[in-house]
C-alpha cells in the first residue's frame, strides 16, 4: 500500500528521473510540509475505505487512529443523513478530479467537533481529506449567530437607527430597519464596512476612532450631521458603547434625529436674541419671582444697564431684600399687590413707585408690569414675570407740565382780566366754517344763551351785518385779503 509520500515521491520521480539525491529531497521536502500542516489527512480508496492517517489528533477522533484504519464511512459516522452527505462530496471529487471545499460535523464520545473539509483526487484512484478542527471558531460563531439574533429581535423594535460592528472583523454584524433612512439596507450594509458610504479617509479615520473606544473600553456621544436618503442634510445625537462578548468586542451605535430639535434651539436663541434686544432699546429688565422660593430671579449683566445678544438668569434677589429698597410711603401698595398675586386674587398689576435699588441719596420713579407666567395643578400662581423700568425722567418732565399748565392757566386768568377792562376782545375766527369765536365771559349776544366750550359764537355774514353801513365794505374786504393771503 502507497503512503501519501509515495504518491508525492512517485508524481516526483516522473518529472525528475536524473538524480535519486533530487528526489529525496523533494521527498523530504514533501514529509516536512505534511508534518507541520494542522490537518488531520485521511486518504482514501474508491470504495472511500480510510487506508491511511497522517497527523492523526486523537482529541478530535472518535476512535483511535489504527482502529480507524480500514473502516467506511459509514463505520465512522453514526448520523446516516451526515455520513451520506460526506460520501456524496468524496464521490464527487474521485469522479469529477474537482477538489471541494466544505463543513461537516460528527459525535465523538465526548462532544461534537466541527470541521472544515478539503477533499482532492490523488493518482491511482484514491481521494485525500485534509480535517481542520473548527469547532471552537463554529462555537463560538453558533453563540455569536445566536446572541445577534437575539439582539437583532430586540434592537430592531427600537425607534431609532441602530448597528452593530464587530471590533475583530470591523464589519457590520448588524443594521436595523430604521437605519435605512442613511441610504443603505441591512443586505447592503452586513459584512461591510464605512467605506460603504464613506470616501476611504473618512471611514479610516471614523474606524481608528472606533477601535480606541473598543481598546479603551469607553462610549461616546456626540452630534453628527449627514446626508440621509431623501436628500436633505440632518443632525444626529450618535451614541457608541462596546458590549464585549467572550474574546469579542461589539460596537453598538444608536443615533437620535435631532434635526427638528436643534432649528427649534436655534428659533428661541433667535427670540431671545430679539428679546435682549428689545428690552435693551426700551430700558426694560426682564424678572421672575419665584413665588415658592420667594425670590426675584434676574439677568445680573442686564441690571447693571449693560447690553448681550441672549439672557441668563443668574442672579436672585429675595423680595424682602426687594421691599428694603422700596420708599417707605410706596411701599403698602407695593406689598399688597405681591400678597395679592400669591393668594391667586389678580393675574395682572402695573405699579409705580419710588425705589433706591442703589443705595444713594435720592429715590427714583420706577414702573413695573407684573403678570402671571406658571401656575400649579389647582390653578394657583407659582411663578411670576415682569418688567421694571425707571421712569424718573418722565416723572419730572410731568412734574415740570403740571407746573407750566398752572402758570399757564393763571396768566390766562390775568390776561382775560385785563381785556375785559380794557374792553379789548380777542377772538379767533375759522375760515372753513366761516365762524368767529371769544371768550363767552367777555363778550356774547343775547342770542346765545349760554357759553359753548366757554366761548360764544357768531357766523362771518352776521357779524359783517352787525358793521355800520359806511364801514361794511371795507370790513369785508380787509376779510378777503386776509383769507386770501394777501
Amino acid at each position: 500500500m502507497k503512503t501519501l509520500f509515495d504518491i508525492f515521491s512517485f508524481n516526483t520521480s516522473k518529472t525528475n528521473e536524473k538524480s535519486k539525491s533530487t528526489k529525496n529531497r523533494k521527498q523530504k521536502i514533501y514529509k516536512d510540509i505534511v508534518s507541520i500542516c494542522p490537518d488531520t489527512i485521511f486518504i482514501h480508496d474508491s470504495s472511500l475505505t480510510i487506508i491511511d492517517i497522517i497527523n492523526p489528533n486523537d482529541n478530535i477522533l472518535p476512535q483511535p487512529p489504527e482502529k480507524l484504519i480500514g473502516q467506511n464511512i459509514e463505520d465512522v459516522i453514526k448520523n446516516n443523513e451526515i455520513a451520506e452527505d460526506y460520501k456524496n462530496k468524496l464521490l464527487s471529487t474521485l469522479n469529477t478530479h474537482i477538489p471541494l471545499r466544505f463543513e461537516f460535523h460528527f459525535q465523538t464520545n465526548r462532544n461534537i467537533i466541527y470541521f472544515e473539509v478539503c477533499s482532492a483526487y490523488i493518482p491511482d484512484n484514491k481521494v485525500v481529506t485534509f480535517l481542520r478542527d473548527t469547532t471552537q471558531n463554529t462555537i463560538y460563531k453558533l453563540k455569536s449567530e445566536k446572541l445577534q439574533l437575539y439582539l437583532s429581535r430586540a434592537l430592531e423594535n427600537l425607534p431609532i437607527p441602530t448597528s452593530i460592528k464587530d471590533m475583530n472583523t470591523g464589519k457590520f454584524i448588524f443594521w436595523s430597519k430604521k437605519s435605512d433612512i442613511y441610504g443603505y439596507t441591512s443586505n447592503e450594509m452586513i459584512g461591510h464596512d464605512e467605506k460603504i458610504f464613506l470616501n476611504e479617509k473618512d471611514a479610516i479615520e471614523k474606524q481608528k476612532f472606533d477601535l480606541k473606544l473598543a481598546e479603551e473600553n469607553r462610549s461616546y456621544q456626540g452630534i453628527e450631521t449627514l446626508l440621509c436618503l431623501d436628500g436633505i442634510e440632518r443632525t444626529f445625537m450618535v451614541t457608541k458603547n462596546i458590549f464585549s462578548h467572550d474574546s469579542s468586542k461589539w460596537l453598538i451605535c444608536s443615533s437620535i434625529d435631532i434635526t427638528d430639535l436643534q432649528k427649534q434651539e436655534e428659533k428661541t436663541k433667535l427670540i431671545t436674541q430679539k428679546l435682549a434686544l428689545a428690552l435693551n432699546i426700551t430700558n426694560l429688565i426682564l424678572w421672575i419671582f419665584d413665588i415658592p422660593k420667594q425670590v426675584f430671579i434676574i439677568d445680573r449683566q442686564q441690571l447693571s444697564g449693560k447690553y448681550k445678544d441672549e439672557i441668563t438668569w443668574d442672579t436672585e434677589i429675595s423680595l424682602s431684600q426687594f421691599y428694603n429698597y422700596i420708599h417707605p410711603d410706596d411701599l403698602p401698595n407695593i406689598k399688597m399687590v405681591f400678597d395679592d398675586f400669591i393668594n391667586g386674587k389678580i393675574s395682572q398689576a402695573q405699579r409705580i413707585f419710588r425705589a433706591n435699588f442703589r443705595k444713594s441719596q435720592e429715590y427714583t420713579w420706577i414702573e413695573i408690569h407684573i403678570s402671571i407666567e406658571k401656575t400649579n395643578n389647582d390653578g394657583m400662581p407659582l411663578r411670576l414675570i415682569g418688567t421694571s423700568n425707571s421712569i424718573d425722567k418722565y416723572k419730572t418732565l410731568e412734574e415740570s407740565l403740571i407746573e407750566t399748565k398752572n402758570e399757564i392757566e393763571k396768566t390766562n386768568s390775568i390776561l382775560n382780566s385785563v381785556l375785559s377792562l380794557s374792553h379789548v376782545l380777542p377772538w379767533d375766527y375759522d375760515i372753513t366754517a366761516q365762524t368767529f369765536s371769544c371768550n363767552y365771559n367777555i363778550y356774547h349776544h343775547e342770542r346765545q344763551s349760554g357759553p359753548v366750550n366757554g366761548k360764544y359764537y357768531c357766523k362771518l355774514e352776521t357779524y359783517i351785518n352787525s358793521i355800520h353801513p359806511d364801514f361794511k365794505e371795507h370790513i369785508k374786504t380787509v376779510f378777503d385779503e386776509l383769507i386770501s393771503g394777501k
